[in-house]
């Protein structure tokens, strides 16, 4: 049990290998205790987190403030409330919070395409080029001016055609990932493609790559190829750990 113990820690962690993610998810769907150990850890986990933030102070106050309002006017300045009314309020906002936590985690499981939703934001636009010669990179600029107005089809045309002009490849392979993703109906597998390219090559765009290739197989439904993804993320610190280990530690439908 112990080792068990130390799988369910280590897996909510985000600090197992790819591997040892795939066989822990299999022995955790054919072992039934393990499969609750692990549900009962991940509640236990979030209720923690959930009432560490709650700020019972500000909620006090909250009420307090409420509570004047409906005074009248020269009753507001004395602000006298009896002691049980005090010592109630921050004891009911902490079992509403126990409680709506609790239904929370016994809820229905999160689909990938809402994680997906939830992270997924645009990154920031490429920098337009000036030429030190006669020729200017006209494509890359008219494709960066697109993307800044998100107009993302024609930003993926021209990021395309750019690559007449000496832009360097990883980039545009990186936006053109990221228009598949920022298009009215986005292209997963394309978008997949493009950001494993940028992955192979050796420059300062490969993390945010293996980011949104992640992303990408969360929006196209591949639940586990993405959580290896993330796991690899975690393990590494690389760009976007930190959500990195808030997903892994989701319950996702398969």
């Amino acid at each position: 049990m112990d080792r068990d113990l130390e799988n369910i820690g280590r897996y909510l962690e985000g600090t197992m290998s790819p591997e040892e993610v795939k066989a822990f998810e299999n022995e955790v769907s054919n072992n039934t205790a393990l499969k609750e150990a692990l549900e009962e850890e991940k509640t236990a986990r979030n209720l923690i987190t959930a009432v560490g933030r709650l700020e019972l102070k500000d909620t006090f106050e909250g009420y307090e403030a409420e509570m004047e309002s409906t005074l009248p006017k020269h009753q507001q300045e004395v602000r006298v409330i009896p002691l049980w009314v005090r010592r109630a309020i921050p004891m009911a906002a902490m079992i509403a919070v126990f409680v709506g936590v609790y239904w929370f985690m016994l809820g229905d499981d999160v689909t990938s395409d809402k994680v997906y939703t939830t992270y997924f934001e645009t990154y920031e636009a490429p920098t337009a080029l000036r030429d030190s010669q006669t020729d200017t990179p006209v494509h890359w600029n008219t494709a960066v001016r697109y993307y800044n107005e998100g107009k993302y089809d024609e930003a993926l045309r021209n990021f395309l055609k750019s690559e007449e002009e000496d832009i360097p490849e990883y980039l545009i392979d990186f936006y053109a990932g990221m228009c598949s993703l920022s298009i009215e109906e986005p292209n997963y597998n394309t978008a997949v493609n493009y950001f494993l390219e940028v992955e192979r090559g050796d420059n300062d765009y490969r993390e945010q790559a293996m980011w949104y290739r992640g992303l990408a197989l969360l929006g196209n439904g591949e639940k586990h190829k993405a959580l290896a993804v993330f796991h690899t993320i975690v393990e590494s610190q690389s760009y976007g750990y930190r959500d990195a280990q808030k997903i892994i530690k989701l319950n996702i439908e398969d």
